[in-house]
């Protein structure tokens, strides 16, 4: 099993120097709220990195492109699905991760789904 996240946002130099400008002028209107939680301006936030060392749990992190072209699906973005068997469920939406208002409740919801295993 494991858990994928998927940023709303495209590969590419273009889009990334799209999206790193975004991020850095106007940090309010970017539209992906997975990353705003769990990147500041620049880099990953503290609490996000240490999560993900904590777990045992195999984490994947998406672009759409690159999600879209392995899975053969696609969803609203941005969206935390879980692969098990090949089988896609989806754990938490684009609206659910939304009403996140911090990146220690995004890490309480998933810890509380027992999704993931903390060393």
């Amino acid at each position: 099993m494991k858990l994928i996240f998927v940023y709303n946002a495209k590969n590419g130099i273009f889009n990334s120097s799209l999206d790193f400008f975004h991020k850095i002028l106007s940090p309010k209107t970017y539209p992906c709220t997975l990353y705003k939680l769990t990147h500041g301006s620049t880099k990953e936030r503290d609490q996000w990195t240490k999560f993900i060392k904590e777990t045992n749990q195999k984490i994947v992190f998406n672009n759409i492109d690159d999600f879209e072209e392995r899975y053969r699906t696609s969803y609203n973005y941005p969206v935390i699905v879980r692969e098990e068997e090949d089988q896609m469920r989806v754990i938490f939406s684009k609206e659910q991760i939304e009403k996140f208002k911090s990146i220690e409740s995004l890490i309480e919801a998933i810890r509380s789904l027992n999704v993931v295993e903390i060393y």
